[in-house]
């Protein structure tokens, strides 16, 4: 009998401290995440770190040409054909090189040339994995294109947040947009359906923005959206953690997004130049 009561006692116990130290759900799991949830997410193909030889580099070797290569990249272009949309331009090189992420003053790595299991560009540390990138020339906003990232998706654009109400960004609204891949779209014009990065990995069809790039005096690319009525708004970057994974968004309405997915940090970039 006295056996069994101690016994009985001891698994209280137990019962009580394992209880005692059961985590309890984290302030940042009460937040949805950015990201969609639940889904099986498809591979990405990437190009090559070190770029492919030229053709003319190619025949001089004695190899056959390169394959040839989609302009667009596109899988949709004639369902999309329907929209109002401009050709691809070529990018006219204005400048080449990384782009170094910053948290605050002090240098966090550079973009990465891979990607998560969404299909967002992250930061690393190895520059030698740094995204390298070409700045298309042009008077106001540019197209940037990456020569090394996503072989299929290859201009730096954003692509409209899973979790958005609509296409629109505002500061007084937490709609964001990844930084990924896409193909080219009009500039100046709204986000339109497009292939990109994300949606290929998700299965989640989103918009897309290609021309979302402004270069400052002091080499810092900051990011703009445009509206359903054409206007343009500017965006803060955020950095989004999840796991052993990071990433980052657009927003203009900085204050909104963290009231929705919880404390964020604000992170810049600027452009190293090769």
């Amino acid at each position: 009998m006295l056996t069994s009561l101690l016994h009985a006692l001891s698994v209280a116990a137990l019962a009580v401290s394992a209880a005692a130290v059961t985590p309890s759900r984290t302030t940042r799991d009460a937040y949805p995440d950015v990201n969609p949830v639940g889904v099986v997410t498809r591979s990405l193909a990437m190009n090559p770190l070190v770029p492919p030889l030229t053709n003319a580099q190619r025949l001089s070797r004695g190899l056959g040409p390169n394959r040839p290569r989609r302009a667009y990249g596109a899988r949709r272009l004639q369902a999309l054909s329907l929209q109002p949309r401009q050709s691809s331009t070529p990018c006219v090189i204005q400048a080449t090189g990384k782009i170094a992420v910053y948290g605050g003053s002090a240098l966090s790595g550079y973009l990465w040339r891979s990607a998560n299991a969404f299909g967002e560009y992250g930061s690393t540390l190895d520059e030698s994995q740094a995204l390298i990138v070409n700045i298309c020339e042009a008077s106001g906003v540019h197209n940037i294109y990456a020569q090394n990232g996503f072989a299929d998706f290859p201009f730096l654009g954003l692509i409209s947040g899973a979790v958005n109400t609509n296409d629109n960004m505002s500061p007084s609204s937490f709609n964001y947009a990844y930084v990924g891949g896409t193909v080219q779209t009009l500039t100046g014009s709204p986000a339109i359906s497009g292939d990109n990065s994300f949606t290929h990995a998700t299965r989640n069809e989103r918009k897309i923005e290609s021309a979302v790039w402004s270069l400052g005096s002091d080499n810092a690319p900051t990011l703009s959206w445009v509206n359903s009525n054409g206007a343009r708004v500017n965006c803060v970057i955020v950095h989004v953690v999840s796991g052993t994974d990071d990433s980052f968004v657009a927003t203009a309405g900085y204050s909104d997004y963290v009231d929705m997915f919880g404390p964020s940090a604000l992170y810049s970039f600027k452009f190293v130049p090769l």
